[in-house]
């Protein structure tokens, strides 16, 4: 699996949504460093803590060329988002995503379910919907409010189209974005994509330079290189 490993978010995509905090299932659930964290804020009478998010090593895509030969390109919109904890207790953050276009397809697909590690509410999905996941969130446990930040973080919002160059898996059920937050875009009404990453990053340069941040130039030049 090129992006996702077990059931921690390495994926290099980093969403944290900001003031959206999932509340926590019974007390035994939590655990791992979230609970430790609940356990030091009630004892030092704090109801807010934040935690680091673990470490990733994120994908090194660089070029719009690598995203047709190796990725996916898909054009879609946040339906759900739910906050969880992974199996080792950290938090993350899942989006099922309602995909309207795949401008172009990787050449294969892991075939594997992918039941086991998504949140039971975000299934199942539809034919044209798949799972995005995060390291980072918020979680109240006991009153207390944990907060995950990851290095980058940014949202995706539920009312907002976008463009994301994604590695699927899981069957196609599951879009890991390719170089984190530099391969996703907001779509505009306009037919421009913003692009939510850096600006000197080089996919995102690239994807300027070939298309000039444009849906239909994009759509053009992922369809000139499948020939």
């Amino acid at each position: 699996m090129k992006g996702f490993v077990g059931v921690l978010a390495v994926t290099g995509s980093f969403l944290l949504i900001a003031g959206a905090a999932g509340q926590a299932g019974p007390r035994d659930e939590v655990k791992g460093r979230v609970r430790e964290a609940v356990l030091e804020a009630k004892a030092s009478g704090r109801s807010q803590v934040q935690i680091p998010a673990p470490l990733i090593t994120p994908p090194s895509v660089d070029s719009l060329y690598t995203v047709g030969e190796q990725y996916s390109v898909i054009v879609g919109q946040p339906l759900q988002i739910v906050t969880a904890l992974t199996a080792d207790g950290y938090i993350e953050t899942w989006y099922k995503f309602k995909v309207s276009e795949v401008l172009t397809k990787q050449p294969s697909v892991p075939v594997e379910p992918l039941e086991q590690y998504a949140p039971a509410a975000l299934l199942p999905l539809g034919a044209d919907e798949v799972l995005l996941s995060s390291a980072g969130g918020s979680i109240v446990s006991e009153g207390v409010t944990v907060v995950e930040r990851p290095p980058y973080e940014f949202r995706f919002r539920l009312d907002r189209q976008y463009v994301l160059t994604v590695y699927l898996e899981f069957s196609g059920a599951y879009a890991a974005l390719a170089s984190m937050t530099d391969g996703a875009f907001e779509l505009q009404s306009d037919g421009s994509i913003l692009p939510m990453g850096h600006k000197d990053h080089p996919l995102v340069k690239d994807i300027y330079v070939r298309t000039g941040n444009n849906l239909e130039f994009l759509r053009k030049a992922l369809k000139e290189q499948r020939r």
